[in-house]
């Protein structure tokens, strides 16, 4: 038996719209301070640009990932869970590999996190930006697998009970 849950395609990309405004604000930020004849850009006002700039790049990523991919899907089969929602996903999940499944609350978001074993085994194969990603999610929530409730077309309460039927 095989689940296939689709990624939210209709959400607003709210972080990407933000980060966009915040790299133009620092933009026009640098090209001002160019335009008034300053030798020197602040470091302020390249951090400005830098970190917004930054998250820009990576929400689109994100974006493109979630509207466009049509892998981008949960599956849920005998052989366990295939996470390839966005650009940050671990990927296949064994059943034997998983210990537990819970719901948190954060920022008044709902986030499913699976629980499982060796949360290294997931992190160990994927570039240095994802790693940074995934220790984070290992440190704030105990796992590197982590399903927003505005991530997916699906009720995560449902989702969870799924999970736990096939974990048994």
């Amino acid at each position: 038996m095989k689940i296939i849950i689709p990624a939210n395609r209709k959400r607003f990309p709210l972080i990407l719209v933000i980060s966009f405004f915040l790299t133009f604000g620092g933009a026009y930020n640098i090209t001002r301070e160019i335009s008034e004849g300053l030798e020197k850009i602040s470091y302020l006002t390249c951090a400005i640009l830098l970190l917004p700039g930054f998250f820009f790049i990576l929400s689109l990523f994100e974006f493109l990932k979630t509207r466009f991919d049509k892998n981008a899907v949960l599956i849920i089969s005998d052989t366990g869970i295939n996470d390839n929602l966005s650009i940050f996903s671990c990927g296949e999940i064994k059943w034997t590999d998983i210990w537990g499944v819970q719901i948190i609350t954060s920022l008044n978001t709902d986030f499913l996190v699976i629980k499982v074993f060796d949360a290294m085994k997931y992190i160990k194969n994927k570039n240095f930006l994802q790693q940074y990603i995934l220790k984070r999610l290992v440190r704030k929530t105990g796992s590197p697998i982590v399903i927003s409730q505005f991530r997916i077309d699906y009720v995560l309460q449902e989702l969870e009970q799924i999970i736990i039927a096939h974990k048994k």
